[in-house]
């Protein structure tokens, strides 16, 4: 995985082996955590892209935290859909299951639901008063992972703001995650949030879109994380994403098909659009739509609209809510009594919000601030 973050993240399951470790269960097993915590916030400050940051600070949580299995992943913090991963010692064939759980269902410890209510790091053993069997995750991931002991599962949030996560678990018998594990986690999460964010921004300001017409629209037919048909445009972008037809798939699509898969009843699941930064630089839209209840998945791939990638940049750059209504209205061109009107706020706290997001753009005009969040991110065959 090469990309910077959550909604611009190239990564798919990267299956990394790790053998003959002496970890200590229930406890932590260096007493140098304090230094790791140390070592993980250099680590977020050292300007990662997201890839190599998740791989960093997993390295050094793993000599604290003892884990057999894990999932390192970047979220779109609009959405709240897995963009990326990193993954250790999990197969390829959970991955399915994984997000379809993930986005389907009302399950325990779910990286939305930690996102949105807090707190930010639990542990399936606590959440189930010690009946694990109580998560259908855990009932439908566990005979494929082999991984039938406790899990972790932690949420990096910033300003509100989710950029990613991770699912740590355990084979039995090993021992339930301890207190002095989960607080651990607990203090380096706002550090990898913070880290993960600013990798959005370094990606986005570093690498401007490339020239030239992007492939055009392309359709996938997907059965969980197989590829069962593809047209020519739609290979031409999953080359542009590093993946292929014949390769492994990646996550934004996984994650995306997992959360366009049909209940039973036929109604939609979740999200089913989202944006990912490919790795020549593109901003591409990409959208699921369920064939048939619980069956094949047909994903659209497209060169992401306007809306969605100044969405994101904008999130990096740590605007409100309110100030990234202000700022898509002004960069859409609406002077600032039609802003008003239509936020229903007066003329002057258009003015206060806007001398709010110019300060933390690094702007000093509206034209300055369309061409930092617009024309620097959209590709040039579509201009301003």
């Amino acid at each position: 995985m090469a990309s910077p973050a959550a909604a611009v993240s190239q990564g798919s399951w990267d299956l990394t082996r790790r053998s003959g470790r002496d970890q200590c269960w229930g406890m932590l097993a260096d007493p140098g955590a304090e230094r790791a915590r140390r070592r993980v916030a250099r680590l977020c400050r050292a300007g990662l892209d997201a890839g190599a940051l998740l791989r960093a600070v997993a390295a050094e949580v793993r000599r604290i935290v003892g884990y057999d299995g894990a999932a390192w992943v970047t979220i779109d913090p609009a959405t709240l859909l897995v963009t990326g991963a990193h993954v250790e010692d999990l197969p390829r064939e959970s991955a399915p299951a994984f997000y379809e759980n993930e986005y389907l269902h009302d399950d325990v410890l779910s990286f939305a639901g930690l996102a949105r209510a807090g707190p930010c790091v639990g542990t399936l053993h606590r959440a189930t008063a010690g009946d694990l069997a109580a998560s259908r995750l855990h009932r439908e991931v566990a005979p494929v992972s082999g991984l039938r002991g406790d899990s972790l599962r932690a949420v990096f949030v910033q300003a509100r703001t989710c950029w990613g996560a991770v699912a740590l678990a355990r084979r039995e018998p090993h021992p339930p995650f301890a207190d002095a594990e989960v607080s651990f986690m607990a203090s380096i999460a706002g550090a990898v949030a913070e880290g993960l964010r600013a990798a959005v921004l370094i990606r986005a300001l570093g690498t401007p879109a490339p020239r030239g017409d992007p492939p055009a629209p392309g359709v996938l037919v997907l059965a969980g994380a197989e590829v069962r048909s593809a047209s020519a445009a739609a290979e031409d972008w999953l080359d542009e994403l590093g993946t292929g037809p014949g390769g492994r798939l990646h996550s934004a699509l996984a994650a995306l098909a997992g959360a366009a898969g049909a209940a039973g009843d036929g109604d939609p699941g979740g999200p089913t659009r989202t944006v990912v930064r490919t790795r020549a630089g593109r901003w591409l839209g990409v959208q699921a739509v369920a064939l048939r209840p619980g069956g094949e998945v047909a994903v659209v791939l497209d060169v992401a609209r306007p809306p969605e990638m100044a969405e994101v940049v904008m999130r990096a750059y740590g605007l409100s809510a309110r100030e990234r209504d202000v700022a898509q209205r002004v960069i859409a061109g609406a002077p600032t009594a039609e802003v008003a009107a239509d936020l229903h706020i007066s003329p002057w706290t258009v003015q206060d919000h806007l001398k709010s997001v110019f300060d933390k753009v690094g702007v000093r005009s509206r034209g300055e601030l369309a061409k930092q969040v617009f024309d620097r991110h959209h590709a040039p065959s579509r201009p301003l």
